[in-house]
């Protein structure tokens, strides 16, 4: 998968402007190509440490995407404390009861500001809650 420069920066100063809570949002793109975020309030109970989805905004953002038919490609969110890997609230998160993913396609994109640079990182959550990283390449234009 590749993100657009603008894309990773724009995550970035969204994530540094919302610290100490984390930040989170959907992104859409083509061919695995991600080319624009859409940020989204996160009213998690404890912000610090979860991320949950304005539920109005999130349902209006996924019938505009449906409507508009374009793809999405995924989530992203911010650790502002700890590494760029799912924590097990993230995995559980995406995952069904069953253990079925909720959302078998799509990537889960983390952002960790726990060091001076920041570092984002790409995974699938799989069947079980398997987590499988995925090349995640930058890219200043689509091509």
């Amino acid at each position: 998968m590749k993100i657009l420069r603008d894309c990773v920066d724009a995550m970035t100063e969204r994530a540094r402007l919302d610290v100490p809570n984390e930040t989170c949002g959907f992104f859409t793109g083509l061919a695995g190509v991600i080319e624009q975020i859409h940020p989204m309030k996160n009213t998690a109970a404890h912000p610090r440490t979860r991320y949950e989805f304005e539920p109005l905004e999130h349902f209006k953002f996924l019938k505009r995407m449906d409507r508009e038919c374009v793809p999405i490609l995924g989530v992203y969110h911010s650790h502002p404390a700890s590494e760029a890997y799912p924590s097990q609230t993230d995995v559980d998160r995406a995952m069904l009861p069953d253990g079925t993913p909720t959302y078998s396609d799509y990537v889960y994109l983390i952002l960790s500001l726990a060091d001076a640079s920041p570092v984002i990182r790409a995974f699938r959550i799989r069947q079980g809650g398997i987590i499988v990283e995925e090349d995640l390449l930058t890219a200043e234009s689509r091509r």
